[in-house]
């Protein structure tokens, strides 16, 4: 999945709300869960109102390419990242080697990967957040974005660790 029209032109990302715990936090998370569905259906109704405008659109175009290029470039560092581990594992178990002793060198160049991403992340949508404000528009479209990326990442994070559990 991309950064695509599915989060630029204000579509759901997708998000789940949790059941856990008793009567009393299920009542909270169906109040927060209807709050956040208004702020949604509001934010949506924004982004609808704007994407109609083509100078909205003149600007949010590019950011879209650049949210796929940059989770491109992220997600093929990452893959690259379970590859060599990959590698290095099989290489460690015919050695007889501890697998476990790969794990705090993967774990720093995961957490290294993450922390440059996030900063790239943050840089391009506060850049896709001025660029909205300094035209007069409503910047809603952004917390769909970085709603989107969280999604994402934590997808990417269950992926990579179903990928280590089948080494």
């Amino acid at each position: 999945d991309n950064v695509n029209d599915e989060n630029l032109d204000g579509e759901e990302n997708g998000q789940v709300d949790g059941e856990e715990g008793n009567n009393n936090s299920k009542d909270k998370a169906n109040k927060g869960s209807k709050e956040k569905s208004q702020k949604q259906l509001e934010q949506e109704r924004k982004i609808e109102e704007q994407s109609k405008d083509p100078e909205y659109i003149n600007i949010v175009e590019p950011y879209k390419q650049r949210f796929q290029n940059l989770q491109a470039k992220q997600e093929g560092q990452l893959n690259s990242l379970v590859e060599q581990g990959k590698a290095e594992l099989a290489q460690a178990k015919q050695n007889g080697k501890s697998p476990a002793s790969l794990m705090p060198k993967y774990a720093a160049e995961a957490a290294k990967l993450e922390s440059r991403s996030q900063k790239e992340f943050n840089s391009l949508k506060s850049e896709l957040q001025r660029d909205l404000k300094g035209h007069s528009y409503d910047p809603a479209i952004v917390e769909q974005v970085e709603g989107y990326y969280k999604q994402r990442k934590n997808s990417m994070q269950s992926e990579i660790l179903g990928k280590i559990k089948g080494s």
